[in-house]
């Protein structure tokens, strides 16, 4: 099996897309399998739901990640909706320098812009993209969110 590879810049620029449909096909031109066909939603305020389907294993920069595709929709309506948010996370096995093998990647293309108090890390790409690298913690490994809107940003 081959694994997908992608790149930080290839994902940030999918973002602004944010048609799921139009997102996932160009995943899965890119060897990327993640598919919103029976994935389970869960609903939100106002009305909407969201899944979060994810590929276990993808080369990005060359570092072995899962990547979680955040998708919304309308409550009720079948298929596509609007992605949220790309998040990666260390494949299994891959934690010890995972995180250092993404910061030196996020360099490359991305500027960053601050650190908050906990160790977060805010990058920036143009004008709208935003990737929040946040550290390991006691409930969660270290892992990305990648996103075009920086005013909905919670560091929750």
């Amino acid at each position: 099996m081959t694994i997908p590879s992608l790149t930080l810049i290839i994902l940030s620029e999918l973002l602004p897309l944010r048609d799921a449909t139009a997102i996932l096909t160009e995943l899965a031109s890119r060897g990327c399998d993640v598919t919103i066909d029976g994935a389970a939603w869960s609903p939100v305020a106002g009305g909407g739901e969201y899944s979060r389907p994810e590929a276990e294993h993808v080369s990005v920069e060359g570092i072995d990640c899962r990547l979680i595709v955040e998708i919304y929709r309308t409550a009720g309506q079948p298929g596509g909706g609007w992605i949220d948010a790309i998040e990666l996370f260390p494949a299994a096995g891959s934690e010890g320098s995972w995180l250092t093998s993404m910061r030196s990647a996020l360099s490359l293309g991305f500027r960053l812009s601050t650190t908050d108090a906990d160790g977060v890390e805010i990058y920036q790409r143009g004008a709208e993209e935003e990737v929040i690298c946040f550290p390991p913690s006691g409930i969660a490994p270290p892992h990305l969110l990648m996103h075009t809107h920086p005013q909905l940003r919670t560091d929750a």
